[in-house]
């Protein structure tokens, strides 16, 4: 099955939960077995200790392949609530979840943030709101950034969103428009479940995802656009997949470009004016991207 479809399937499957994929393996798929380390929930204590082997683990790791993230099994809400969503130690390793799955009981939680996934993330902001910029619209979106959302789902928070000031009537504040997460070499279930919380959760007002996947073994970018496939917003598509990489003699290799963000996607009405047009992060932006990615990465 092409890896494309095989994503997809991930994120329109129609069970329950949205990290399933990383703790449970269907038969005949090990090729995207998820490079995550499991540890069941077991007490604070334990969980002190796991959280430490797996800092150990990241940090010792020579080849930059052991995962940032780790998943706890056996979370149920009311373990998540009193433990890790008020935490009475506000210290880093009880605040360091990203995304909880209520259906399934899982907690993912990040040992680390890369500084090529912070740059990452903070470039791209700039260089998406630098796009913005020729419909006269920059100051009628609203960067959300990394704010946790909630659901009957979970909980997540994104690396970047973005959504109007302005709504349409009765469209919840809750949920961005547009929202980016960014993948340090992680698998494809990780990044079908980021795709499958957004658009499951927020039942279609999120109307774009976009993931970006940083290679660490060499300068290799992937960037997809996911958006709902019909206007019942019950099933999503890859919209557009853009992959920029650098060859032996420094030359950037950018195809598909440029990124195109529909207008009436991201500010949630159709435009009005000949300027408020879909917004393109051109090849230009994109290479400043990588390249700021890649000078922290050393390539």
């Amino acid at each position: 099955m092409p890896a494309n479809a095989d994503l997809e399937s991930i994120v329109n499957e129609p069970g329950r939960g949205f990290l399933g994929h990383l703790a449970f393996l269907p038969v005949g798929r090990e090729e995207h077995a998820s490079s995550i380390q499991h540890y069941p929930y077991r007490g604070r204590k334990q969980f002190l200790i796991d959280f430490e082997t797996e800092r150990h683990h990241h940090r010792t790791d020579a080849g930059g392949d052991y995962s940032e993230w780790f998943l706890l099994t056996g979370v149920d809400s009311h373990i998540f609530e009193n433990e890790f969503l008020e935490p009475v130690d506000q210290s880093t390793p009880w605040t360091s979840w990203s995304s909880y799955d209520a259906h399934m009981q899982l907690l993912l939680v990040r040992v680390t943030k890369s500084p090529a996934h912070e740059i990452a993330s903070m470039t791209f902001n700039a260089v998406f709101m630098e796009a913005v910029e020729p419909t006269g619209l920059k100051r009628s979106l609203i960067q959300i950034g990394s704010t946790t959302h909630f659901a009957s789902l979970g909980a997540k928070e994104p690396d970047q969103a973005w959504r109007p000031h302005r709504l349409p009537p009765s469209r919840s504040r809750d949920w961005p428009s547009a929202v980016i997460e960014v993948a340090y070499s992680e698998t494809e279930a990780k990044l079908g479940s980021d795709v499958r919380f957004w658009m499951r959760a927020s039942g279609g007002d999120v109307k774009v995802v976009l993931t970006l996947r940083i290679d660490r073994q060499q300068p290799k970018i992937r960037i997809e656009k996911w958006v709902s496939s019909n206007n019942t917003n019950t099933r999503y598509h890859l919209d557009q997949n853009i992959t920029i990489s650098k060859s032996k003699n420094h030359h950037i290799i950018l195809s598909n470009a440029p990124l195109t963000i529909g207008f009436e996607e991201l500010f949630l009405r159709p435009a009005s004016i000949p300027r408020e047009r879909d917004i393109g992060v051109d090849a230009e932006k994109l290479q400043y991207l990588a390249t700021e990615i890649w000078d922290e990465q050393g390539f």
